[in-house]
C-alpha cells in the first residue's frame, strides 16, 4: 500500500464540496435508486424490530435471526450506495468525465463482493461489541473496505485488511473524522426530524422522503471521508504485505 501526505482539512473540506455540488444527478440517482429499496425494505419491518432497544437486545442476546432482519437491509443495500460514491469521488479527484450509468453497473457487478465482504464486517463488529475496544478497533480499521472493493480487485477480509494498512499510522485521525461525520449527521437527522409531521396521513411516505432527505445529506459526510482515504492512500498493494 502507498501511502501519501495528508493534506489538510480545509483541502479536503474544499474537495468534498466541489464534488458534492458537481455531482447532484449522481446522489439523486443513488438515493431513488439504492436507498429508497433500502427505506421501503426498512419501514416494511415488524416494529417490534424497528425500535432500537430491540436491536440493542438483539445484538447483546446474539439473537441470530433478528439480527439478521434489522441488519439485512443495510448490509444489502448501503454498500452498493458507497461503492458508488466512492467510484464517483474517484473520477472527479482525478477530473474523469463521470457516466453515472456506467458508475451504476460497474458497481452492481461487485455486488456480491460487497454484500458478502458486509456480512464479514458487521459480524466482526458485532461479535467483538461486548469488548468495546476491539470492537470500535476493528470498526475504524475495516472502514474503508468498500471503497476498496469499489476501485480495486480487492474483497472479502483482503479489503478489510488493505483498509487497515491504508489508515496504519492514522487510525486516530480516520477514527475522529469517522466519529465526527457520524455526530453531525445524527444532529442534522434529529434537527429535520422536528419538522416531521408525524400525524400525517401518508406517514410512510412522509418517512421514506424525511430518510432520503437526511441520506441525501449524509452523502456529503461520507464523501469528506473517501476525499481523506483516497487523498492519503494508494489502493496498490505489494500482496505479501497482506498475505495475499
Amino acid at each position: 500500500m502507498k501511502k501519501n501526505n495528508d493534506i489538510n482539512l480545509i483541502g479536503i473540506i474544499k474537495n468534498s464540496v466541489r464534488i458534492y455540488f458537481k455531482n447532484i444527478f449522481a446522489w439523486i440517482m443513488v438515493c431513488f435508486l439504492v436507498y429508497t429499496p433500502m427505506f421501503v425494505c426498512d419501514y416494511l419491518m415488524p416494529e417490534q424490530f424497528q425500535t432500537p432497544a430491540n436491536v440493542f437486545n438483539a445484538v447483546y442476546s446474539f439473537n441470530i435471526f433478528k439480527m439478521m432482519i434489522y441488519f439485512l437491509p443495510p448490509i444489502l443495500f448501503n454498500p452498493l450506495a458507497i461503492a458508488v460514491i466512492a467510484c464517483v469521488v474517484e473520477q472527479s479527484l482525478y477530473n474523469k468525465t463521470i457516466d453515472v450509468s456506467y458508475v451504476l453497473d460497474n458497481s452492481l457487478l461487485k455486488w456480491k463482493d460487497l454484500v458478502y465482504s458486509a456480512v464479514i464486517y458487521y459480524s466482526i463488529v458485532l461479535f467483538t461489541s461486548l469488548l468495546i475496544i476491539p470492537s470500535i478497533y476493528f470498526s475504524v480499521s475495516f472502514y474503508f473496505y468498500i471503497p476498496i472493493i469499489a476501485l480495486s480487485k480487492y474483497k472479502g477480509m483482503k479489503a478489510m485488511l488493505i483498509s487497515k494498512l491504508a489508515i496504519m499510522g492514522r487510525w486516530f485521525k480516520a477514527a475522529g473524522l469517522i466519529f465526527l461525520s457520524m455526530i453531525l449527521s445524527t444532529m442534522i437527522s434529529l434537527f429535520i426530524e422536528r419538522f416531521l409531521p408525524m400525524k400525517s396521513e401518508n406517514l410512510f411516505i412522509t418517512k421514506i422522503i424525511f430518510s432520503l432527505v437526511c441520506k441525501f445529506i449524509d452523502i456529503f459526510f461520507e464523501i469528506v471521508l473517501i476525499v481523506w482515504f483516497l487523498s492519503t492512500s494508494v489502493i496498490k498493494v505489494d500482496e505479501k504485505e497482506v498475505g495475499i
